[in-house]
């Protein structure tokens, strides 16, 4: 049996394939076959077709191969009668897609509902929040050819779900240390612009693990999401993405005085914008958070005469 860890012994771009069959022979020396649209699997051609070997004590019948990583391709079972006279299974062309680290196909000889694969690497789903500028993208790099090994021109670019929101989906090798970084990338000469700041991000994948999703902010934080959703770390998340959403810049702006106060001013009025609770519903009965939010700003104004407020309203 193949031993997956051992994907990428034989070729850098192939990597191990079990096609399972249950079969009922016909007669002494009938066994199933598989075609495909691959050259590995004969290019339709029934004289090249591959034989099963049948696992001990059962009608499962089996076949280890390498095919070329990620491939998407068609294929059928198929046998010799005691004529030499080719029977497909009456399913029309199956659908076999591997992934980056191969996987087992299984299915019944002649039924169409039976086809069921199974990847060897595990899926990995990594969402943050970031305002892009104008001919951006935005997108993940890491260690290992599934994260591009570090190179801009291998970047995996995130797709868009929401305003603000991108969402990277890779196939990550299990039972591996991955590490990896969000980066801001330029349109046209496709450099990295921008690199998440901190140390490495790090996803360590469990032997057994088929599916991962995490959220993932540009700051140092981490909330994981596995299986189901969460509900109330999603709402976690957007709370901390919503206090993230000021502008993270390079450099320090140094004020004095008059103009101090003003950013005070304007950092307490932003401060009471962003405690209020960010819920799906408008709550209306909560008279004494909004008593305490009120006398809060209020307390503000007070603080700053007429002139200030024009100031800062301008």
């Amino acid at each position: 049996m193949y031993n997956f860890s051992d994907s990428l012994t034989s070729s850098e771009n192939s990597v191990p394939v079990i096609f399972d069959v249950t079969y009922y022979p016909k007669f002494e020396g009938d066994r199933p076959r598989l075609v495909g649209s691959l050259m590995e699997l004969g290019t339709w051609n029934h004289n090249k077709g591959i034989e099963a070997k049948k696992m001990d004590n059962s009608f499962v019948w089996r076949i280890e191969m390498k095919l070329p990583a990620n491939s998407f391709f068609y294929f059928n079972w198929f046998s010799f009668s005691n004529t030499r006279k080719i029977q497909m299974e009456n399913t029309g062309s199956r659908k076999g897609d591997i992934g980056a680290y191969g996987g087992n196909i299984s299915t019944v000889y002649g039924d169409t509902t039976s086809s069921f694969v199974s990847r060897a690497g595990c899926n990995v789903e990594i969402t943050t929040h970031y305002i892009l500028n104008y001919n951006e993208r935005i997108g993940i790099v890491g260690s290992g050819s599934g994260l591009g090994n570090w190179q801009a021109d291998a970047a995996i670019i995130a797709v868009k779900f929401s305003w603000g929101y991108w969402t990277v989906r890779v196939e990550l090798e299990r039972g591996q240390r991955h590490e990896y970084k969000w980066v801001v990338i330029d349109k046209d000469s496709k450099t990295i612009i921008r690199w998440q700041e901190g140390e490495n991000r790090v996803i360590e994948i469990e032997t057994g693990l088929k599916e991962l999703k995490m959220n993932v902010p540009w700051t140092e934080g981490i909330i994981e999401v596995t299986g189901e959703a969460n509900r109330e770390l999603e709402i976690e998340a957007g709370l901390m993405e919503l206090k993230m959403d000021a502008p993270l810049t390079e450099g320090i702006i140094e004020v004095t005085g008059e103009e101090n106060r003003k950013i005070e001013i304007e950092a307490g009025l932003m401060e009471l914008k962003i405690g209020v609770p960010w819920t799906e519903e408008i709550i209306d009965e909560a008279p004494s958070e909004n008593r305490q939010i009120n006398d809060r700003i209020k307390g503000l104004k007070i603080d700053v005469d007429d002139k200030e407020i024009d100031t800062l309203s301008k």
